[in-house]
């Protein structure tokens, strides 16, 4: 009976230890698919406001300026228009004059572009503090009043352009 219940034990451990070693080797599989794009912490440090006539008071947008240089400006920008919580725009308001530090998961291509951002956190509130939609990097351009018929063109990466590259 001893003997019977050892070689149970034997035969459910060899099961997990192929199942462990069969999921290693798939992962990375997986990992050797996606062609040399790996997953970076990036800091921005991001200028911020706080208010607007349709969002209130404690509405907050950050921005930094695009990485690319365009013949059209642009900038990256976050805005807050979700969570509007007064302890977020005080926490916010504190830094001052001070950028405010925003780190992304950022997933970066064989090419050393960045393919795609998550938020991880604004400072020390961490991204889980925020609906969705309050996670989301854009890119701003703005046109300026030009000649009649000047022509203004701009092209953008998102969010390439919001990110250092990796070559």
């Amino acid at each position: 009976m001893k003997n019977m219940q050892s070689a149970r034990t034997l035969i459910v451990l060899s099961c997990w230890l192929l199942m462990a070693t069969a999921l290693a080797r798939s992962q990375q599989n997986s990992a050797d698919a996606t062609g040399g794009e790996s997953i970076s912490l990036v800091t921005l440090s991001m200028t911020w406001g706080r208010g607007g006539l349709h969002y209130g008071p404690n509405f907050i947008w950050l921005a930094a300026p695009c990485q690319k240089s365009f013949s059209v400006p642009c900038e990256c920008a976050m805005n807050f228009k979700v969570i509007r919580s007064q302890e977020f725009a005080e926490y916010i308001s504190s830094f001052g004059s001070a950028p405010v530090p925003v780190t992304y998961r950022v997933r970066y291509g064989s090419d050393g572009q960045a393919e795609a951002a998550k938020l991880d956190s604004v400072g020390n509130w961490q991204a889980e503090r925020f609906p969705a939609n309050d996670r989301l990097i854009s890119i701003k351009f703005e046109f300026k009043k030009g000649q009649p018929s000047q022509k203004q063109e701009t092209g953008y990466r998102s969010p390439a352009d919001c990110f250092p590259s990796r070559n």
